[in-house]
């Protein structure tokens, strides 16, 4: 299940940490608040400390978790910082709080080293014509094809996601704001306890879209594949699809109102698309997209189009690829599983047991390898 550590399950998870006491408040706690808290916080981030001081800061252990959340969550990039945390409380009020940490503290500054040259890696391939569309999609389509879901359900950070190649939904959608956040693009997380979930609002062109790459990645079953339903989509889109309806949504966006009514993406030329759009020079993007299996009546019906789509829309078809896969009792599968991608000026797709190349222009089709048996 598509899961991450709840607002309140961190708090639980440190149990072991979580004393109450009826003290007395400390002539410092009644002044201050939940500015201070957040600036100590922070500190300790960046010094990998673990105590957070709470001399002249009241607040009680309901402000500290909405407070902290707020601040993880929004930051994105401090991947090393846990959601996990442990408290004191002397009645209403904490007056001791821990920080805990995802990695060896002592390992971390070459892990940031490590996560900020990926993250100048990945920025680096967007291209200066491309719109704030087309950069989320490519951003969309890295995280999908080069993060697999983590089923020991344990990894939950940016880094995670980005370096380590695997991690929960939480991952996912922290990496995806740490690369929109470093082109300028605004993105935040949005969660739901009721569905254990953690994905994307984004602003594109001054409207505010929803985007769930964890859902669009189809790994470990298909790797390097990335389905496009949830790419730049509507309120109204995810409420009625069947898997992200909930009255708990919760954004962590800084305090603003985020509406998500725009449907101006639900019908992209990326829609559709079962494997990640490869950009190319011309501002073109080449991709494959199968007949759907709601048209699948018979074998020949299975089958999937290369296609060389232009910004606008405007589709060239550069082959269509008749392939079928078997099921374990001799059947076939209602989907045509192939994928295309780029290298060295030419198209490369294949089937089950090939892969072919093909010209730029969809000519000049050649058998480049075929697996073995064992493969």
């Amino acid at each position: 299940m598509k899961q991450i550590i709840r607002r309140f399950a961190a708090s639980l998870l440190a149990a072991a940490y979580f004393l109450t006491a009826v003290l007395p408040a400390g002539p410092g706690a009644v002044a201050a608040g939940e500015s201070t808290f957040r600036r100590r916080v922070q500190e300790a981030w960046e010094n990998l400390r673990e105590s957070v001081s709470m001399y002249g800061v009241s607040m009680t252990v309901d402000d500290c978790v909405r407070e902290y959340y707020d601040l993880l969550y929004i930051a994105a990039d401090k991947f090393w910082v846990s959601s996990a945390f442990g408290y004191s409380s002397a009645g209403a009020n904490v007056f001791n709080f821990w920080v805990r940490y995802n990695y060896d503290t002592a390992d971390v500054p070459a892990m940031r080293t490590e996560f900020d040259s990926k993250v100048s890696e990945v920025v680096s391939a967007v291209q200066p014509g491309w719109s704030e569309a087309e950069t989320v999609l490519y951003f969309h389509d890295w995280l999908a094809v080069n993060c697999s879901y983590d089923h020991t359900l344990t990894k939950n950070d940016a880094y995670a996601a980005m370096v380590g190649g695997s991690a929960v939904c939480q991952g996912y959608a922290l990496a995806m704001c740490v690369l929109c956040r470093a082109v300028g693009i605004e993105c935040y997380p949005i969660t739901s306890d009721k569905l254990r979930h953690m994905w994307n609002v984004v602003k594109v062109d001054g409207e505010w879209y929803q985007c769930d790459i964890t859902y669009d990645d189809i790994s470990p079953d298909m790797l390097g594949h990335s389905q496009h339903e949830y790419v730049l989509v509507s309120d109204e889109f995810m409420q009625t699809d069947g898997m992200h309806y909930a009255d708990d949504w919760n954004y962590f966006s800084g305090g603003q109102e985020i509406v998500c009514s725009s449907k101006r993406f639900e019908n992209a030329f990326w829609r559709g698309a079962i494997d990640a759009v490869t950009p190319m020079p011309d501002g073109t993007w080449i991709y494959a997209m199968e007949n759907s299996p709601e048209n699948v009546r018979r074998a020949s019906d299975v089958y999937t189009n290369i296609l060389r789509t232009s910004a606008d829309g405007q589709k060239q078809d550069l082959g269509k690829i008749s392939a079928t896969w078997y099921t374990p009792t001799g059947n076939v599968y209602m989907n045509c599983y192939t994928a295309a991608d780029v290298w060295d000026n030419r198209i490369y797709y294949h089937t089950r047991s090939d892969i072919y190349s093909m010209a730029m222009d969809g000519s000049d089709v050649q058998k480049f390898y075929t697996l073995t048996s064992e493969e």
